[in-house]
């Protein structure tokens, strides 16, 4: 059995090796398979060339190294026109057998599709991360504006506390020495003196009212305090403060599920609820008085009943502004886009229904 000769691409395209066994090195570019041969695609020193053999199944990869031991032969020759040497453009290996193909080398695992496959990857984590990246910062941006928010919120409740410990250290005391004074002032007064008493009295109605009305003040900036939990747990606080004592009983219900709604629709309708519970109590002289504060969708609803004297709506609208807070309740509900609907005969209780969207 011959040995095969050791070649290169270039010397076995000089042509001095056709028919002979050779031994060639080269890369595989691809594996075909017929039905009675496998070829093989390959290329050395630049040069593309074929090898075959008898079907045969090879477990080979494209751009595996390899070395072939086959026949040789030399195809399409070419003549130049001067001289008579022939000039093969490209060989093929006529091989044996799969023991004539020996793999030097592995192909590398970054293929063209691999590495298609690996930028497609990267080109989806990349834009997830973009997207989370954003939605984090939107969530952030959120966050701040809510805690930015709930700052400015607690340094208002703050001062609005602040201001009112100094008017009840001051404006409160200021009152009861003025009422304490006018009240020697009248003991003090000849019983003949009816105009002075007369005049006296007014001015001893001046100061209740005063008081009743820096009481009320003073209320509306402690209550701001209670809003700190919501309108579900302010409104409940602030009745039980103005019945407390009174003997009236006070009943609570909610509806649905308590949510947090916008702080202009809180306080207004937090107002609206203390007028009414005052008017209650000063006007009415109710004895039960029933609060519901009803969750939806898109709105809230709030009702408050009594079981007082009730009065002709239709006659206090006639009345100076200001009587019963009436004109007070519905410019409150107007801002805030509510509807109000009031329900009251001279007997028979007073009902206030507050629908506001939210």
């Amino acid at each position: 059995e011959p040995e095969p000769v050791r070649v290169t691409m270039k010397q076995a395209l000089t042509g001095a090796n056709d028919a002979n066994l050779v031994t060639l090195d080269a890369q595989l570019i691809e594996l075909l398979e017929t039905p009675t041969e496998s070829v093989l695609l390959l290329r050395a020193e630049n040069v593309a060339f074929s090898a075959r053999l008898t079907r045969t199944t090879l477990p080979l990869r494209a751009g595996s190294r390899v070395q072939l031991t086959g026949i040789c032969r030399v195809e399409e020759p070419s003549f130049p026109r001067a001289g008579f040497q022939a000039k093969p453009r490209s060989i093929e290996l006529l091989l044996r057998s799969p023991s004539d193909i020996v793999v030097l080398a592995a192909p590398s695992w970054w293929t063209a599709q691999r590495l298609a496959w690996a930028g497609a990857v990267l080109l989806g984590i990349a834009t997830a991360a973009l997207g989370w990246a954003a939605t984090l910062r939107r969530r952030v941006a959120a966050q701040t504006a809510v805690i930015r928010e709930k700052v400015e919120r607690e340094a208002v409740l703050e001062e609005r506390q602040r201001v009112a410990r100094e008017m009840h250290d001051t404006l409160a005391q200021s009152f009861s020495g003025l009422g304490f004074q006018l009240e020697a002032l009248a003991a003090r007064l000849p019983s003949g003196a009816n105009e002075a008493q007369a005049q006296l009295e007014t001015a001893k109605q001046m100061v209740r009212h005063g008081q009743e009305e820096f009481r009320r003040s003073l209320l509306n900036l402690r209550a701001s305090e209670l809003e700190r939990g919501g309108l579900a747990i302010a409104l409940p606080e602030l009745a039980r403060q103005i019945t407390a004592g009174t003997g009236i009983a006070l009943h609570f219900e909610t509806a649905g599920t308590p949510r947090s709604l916008p702080e202009a629709t809180e306080a207004n309708l937090l107002r609206i609820a203390q007028e009414c519970v005052n008017n209650a109590v000063r006007h009415a002289r109710a004895k039960r008085i029933g609060i519901t504060l009803e969750y939806a969708e898109s709105s809230v609803r709030l009702t408050i009943t009594d079981d007082g004297c009730g009065f002709d709506p239709a006659r206090a609208a006639l009345m100076p502004s200001g009587h019963f807070g009436l004109r007070g309740i519905r410019e409150r509900a107007e801002q805030i886009r509510a509807k109000v609907d009031l329900h009251s005969q001279p007997g028979d209780g007073t009902t206030l229904t507050v629908i506001a969207p939210c």
